[in-house]
């Protein structure tokens, strides 16, 4: 890898938790495009990453949820490090604005919509439904749960599972490899 870059990963909650709908939110907010607070602070402020991510896999026995982000020239794994758990903690003790909520919840909700378009899609929500939440008619309540998320749920779900003693970081360097 010609740039050093950071993995931080996470624990998360079974796929039938009730905390995806927030964790998704965090997901958007966090992630989702230009205007996402890891591209705005880590990518265009603060210039110390190409690029920046954070990422939710959904599992039924547990998914996990990691961040990544690759140097940009000059910079090291560990400033990437330092400045994506900033971004954790400033969610942590300050929460997310009405405006990143609003955004990232109308994204979700209009994927989901989008998603249902054709029988084709249909089939895969409700497949979904049943393999992560035990239950067929739990497609039919996705978009009302995400559009019931408020900004004190992101912030209890990123005190809940974004703990020192809940992660694993994996540093890439140039001088030898992961770490």
């Amino acid at each position: 890898m010609p740039f050093p870059a950071v993995a931080i990963t996470y624990l998360g909650p079974s796929s039938d938790s009730s905390d995806l709908p927030a964790l998704e939110v965090a997901e958007k907010i966090l992630s989702q495009g230009e205007s996402s607070r890891l591209y705005d602070n880590l990518v265009y402020k603060q210039q110390i990453a190409q690029e920046a991510s954070f990422t939710i896999d959904n599992k039924v026995d547990g998914g996990l949820l990691y961040f990544s982000a690759i140097a940009s020239e000059g910079n090291t794994a560990k400033a990437l490090d330092t400045s994506l758990l900033a971004q954790v903690t400033l969610i942590q003790r300050r929460g997310v604005t009405a405006n990143e909520l609003a955004k990232a919840k109308n994204q979700l909700v209009a994927g989901a919509i989008r998603g249902r378009e054709d029988n084709d899609s249909k089939a895969i929500a409700i497949e979904r439904a049943i393999a992560y939440r035990h239950d067929p008619m739990a497609v039919n309540s996705a978009v009302q749960e995400l559009q019931a998320v408020t900004a004190a749920d992101v912030q209890r779900v990123m005190r809940k599972y974004f703990k020192a003693n809940n992660r694993v970081v994996i540093y890439y360097t140039n001088d030898g490899g992961a770490k």
